[in-house]
Formats: structure tokens, C-alpha cells, sequence
């Protein structure tokens, strides 16, 4: 996986809600880094979403308002460009394949750089991460380490690269003979926090980011714990998903992520949505 703003635990009437809107304002901003030409002459930039993971990306109360980490910078980069920015919602299991059949230009929706993806296409990465588990209070079945997982039953969302990492551990699980690893897959993160508040899994798969904005928030507050210590599998980094071979684009979104950053422009979306704790940029 924002702010002072009330997290809706259930994302009701989330998918009825979207219809991919756009988000612009009565008067075009001037373009401070050329955007490709494409993206100029439409006067948008596309961005492929799965707004369903707070606090990059989730719908506020009324559940058609875009909140999050990445909805704000994908406006400051549109601003930058001098277009306005559109948001095409998109299944988190699906967004590459989006993007790669030309839905949009490029895919903001806390994305993990791996050498998996990169076969399919180009970053810019924009944020460091690392992953962590979300529990029930207290922690009741010790899961501290991956090791901890073996006879356990853990939630992660389709798409997500937890799943070839976790299925390893599921095999050497086996071959300890320490139990069955039970990995229950959902479409969204409130199908996995319902899940795991329901005692039906014992921790959900996330990053730290995510994690840290969970156990803060109102709905869930005294529900959910990280585990402790956090349990990183390993240190990566979200990225601006782009198609292989479309260096324009590229160039300009690196140039914009840079901006951002050194500007303070970056580190304010963070403030402005409580998380300043974890900005670590990725591409200062």
C-alpha cells in the first residue's frame, strides 16, 4: 500500500463510481517540461489507476473522488507538463496489460520496479519501499519473518509481486515440512483487511507505506498492527510504469519526478497527507 481524512474501510459502490474522469482546471498551466507530442497535442496526460490502495490511491467518503500520494503527483507532473491529467481505472492484476494495449500513456498506482516487470516495460521510479505484514492486535500468531508464515494463511491483491516470492516460501515451507502457506488472493486491499478482521487469514502482504497509513486511520485504528519488527523481503521501489521503447515520455517523466523532488513540491503531498515519514525519494 494518507492523511487527516476518513479512510472507508469498505469501498462501497468504488467501481459504480469512477468512470475514468479526468481532473482539470478552467484555465491550461503552462508547460515548464515538454510533454511527447502526443500528450501536447491531446492536452492529456492518460494515467492508468487501480484506486484501491490507500494512501497512494483510494476514493474518499462519497466514493468518486480520487485521494492519495499518487493522484497528487500525477496532477503536479500533468501541471508540469501543462495538460490536463485523466485517470483510467484499471484492476491492479490488468494495469500493465492496459498500458501495453495502449488504455493509457503510462501507469501511476504504486507499482513495484522488478525485473519481472521491467521485460514488459520501462520505469521511472519515484519512491523507496519496503514490505511489511499487517496483523490483528497483538500479533497472536508470531509472524515476525517469512519463516513465520509456514502453517499460515496471508492475503496479497492479484498482481502483486508478493505472489512468486510467497509461492517460493510456500514450496520451502513444504520441504521444512513446517506446514501449509495458505495464499488467499483478492482484488482489493478492504477485501484483504475484511478478510484478516475477520480472523479468515493472519496477516495481509503490503509495504510499509501502506501499513503506516492503515494502522493510524479511525476505521481501523486498534484492528490492525505491523508486525515488529517491520519484515522486509526486500528493499524496492514504487515506479511510473511507461511502454518500453517510448524514451520521449520516459525522459520527460524523470525529468518531472526530479523536479518534484528537489523542488519540495514532493515531500509537500507526503506532508499533506501525514506520510512525511515515508518519503525516501527514489530519484532525487
Amino acid at each position: 500500500m494518507t492523511r487527516a481524512r476518513a479512510f472507508p474501510i469498505v469501498l462501497v459502490a468504488v467501481v459504480a463510481a469512477l468512470a475514468a474522469s479526468g481532473v482539470s482546471g478552467a484555465v491550461k498551466p503552462m508547460a515548464t517540461i515538454k510533454p511527447p507530442a502526443h500528450i501536447a497535442s491531446s492536452g492529456t496526460l492518460q494515467v492508468c489507476v487501480d484506486i484501491s490502495y490507500p494512501p497512494a490511491e483510494y476514493y474518499a467518503s462519497n466514493g468518486s473522488t480520487a485521494l492519495g500520494t499518487d493522484i497528487d503527483m500525477s496532477q503536479q507532473i500533468a501541471k508540469l507538463f501543462g495538460v490536463k491529467v485523466q485517470f483510467v481505472k484499471s484492476p491492479f492484476s490488468s494495469i500493465i496489460p492496459a498500458l501495453l494495449t495502449k488504455k493509457c500513456d503510462a501507469v501511476i498506482s504504486a507499482l513495484t520496479d522488478t525485473a519481472e516487470r521491467r521485460k514488459q516495460v520501462a520505469f521511472v521510479d519515484y519512491l523507496k519501499v519496503n514490505s511489511a505484514f499487517l496483523v490483528v492486535p497483538g500479533n497472536p500468531k508470531g509472524i515476525h519473518k517469512i519463516g513465520d508464515l509456514c502453517g499460515r494463511g496471508i492475503a496479497i491483491i492479484s498482481g502483486e509481486n508478493w505472489g512468486p516470492f510467497l509461492e517460493k516460501q510456500k514450496s520451502t515451507c513444504s520441504k521444512q515440512g513446517k506446514g501449509t502457506l495458505t495464499i488467499s488472493t483478492f482484488n482489493t486491499f478492504a477485501d484483504e483487511l475484511q478478510q484478516l478482521t475477520l480472523h479468515r487469514v493472519d496477516a495481509i502482504a503490503t509495504s510499509t507505506v501502506n501499513g503506516a497509513y492503515i494502522v493510524t486511520q479511525k476505521a481501523t485504528k486498534g484492528k490492525v498492527e505491523l508486525a515488529k519488527p517491520n519484515v522486509p523481503y526486500s528493499t524496492g521501489a514504487w515506479g511510473i510504469a511507461v511502454p518500453k521503447g517510448n524514451s520521449a515520455l520516459k525522459v520527460a517523466l524523470t525529468k518531472a519526478v526530479r523536479k518534484l523532488n528537489r523542488s519540495g513540491a514532493m515531500r509537500k503531498i507526503f506532508v499533506a497527507n501525514h506520510l512525511v515519514d515515508a518519503y525516501v525519494p527514489a530519484n532525487p
